[in-house]
């Protein structure tokens, strides 16, 4: 069995394929336009999800030091309580300064990715194994995103955040269109192969 009925046979259905395929692609292309829009209002964007990030820490401070309260006589108490404490603080900064810390996390991302980048292009020149040069023009595409990124820094911490938050988004809902795709494909030709 082909990996393509796999994903038809998964899905429980010959009639109900139709469907399954079509959300699929409704829901991927949902997803990509949402990513473009998103890159659309990057600024917004990165906003948000330095502020979503935030009260996600504001959240697991609270956890853990309601954990940390309930087991006391804990060894690990001080260190719970530190982390609850610093979780707390860290999502303070981040919902009082939500573009400052974007811009301090954005030279962050430029400085790992030129130096992931450098690291790919070295071991790839160095190592020549099969499909080097896949791996070159990785590291160089980072090499390059990351110098560009440090560049513009720090009005690229602006909207960097939001715009790979974008592309992701995008990526992802073309991986989805193509799914169902694959899927309406193959349950027409599943369905031939069954028939005869």
């Amino acid at each position: 069995m082909s990996s393509n009925q796999a994903i038809v046979k998964s899905c429980d259905g010959t009639d109900s394929m139709h469907e399954v395929w079509l959300l699929f692609v409704g829901s991927g292309l949902l997803m990509a336009v949402l990513g473009a829009v998103t890159i659309a209002f990057s600024l917004y964007a990165t906003a948000a999800m330095v502020l979503l990030f935030g009260c996600l820490l504001v959240v697991a401070a609270v956890i853990q030091l309601a954990n940390s309260c309930w087991a006391r006589r804990w060894k690990g108490f001080t260190v719970g309580v530190f982390l609850g404490v610093l979780y707390l603080t860290m999502g303070f900064v981040l919902i009082e300064h939500p573009m400052q810390t974007a811009v301090a996390v954005t030279l962050v991302v430029a400085a790992g990715l030129m130096i992931g980048g450098l690291a790919r292009i070295i071991l790839s020149l160095m190592e020549r194994w099969d499909g080097w040069q896949l791996s070159l023009c990785s590291g160089l595409l980072s090499l390059i995103l990351g110098v560009g990124v440090w560049r513009d820094w720090p009005f690229s911490g602006l909207w960097v955040i939001g715009l790979y938050l974008g592309m992701e988004m995008i990526m992802n809902g073309l991986v989805w269109m193509g799914l169902g795709a694959t899927m309406r494909h193959t349950r027409s030709s599943f369905n031939k192969n069954n028939d005869t």
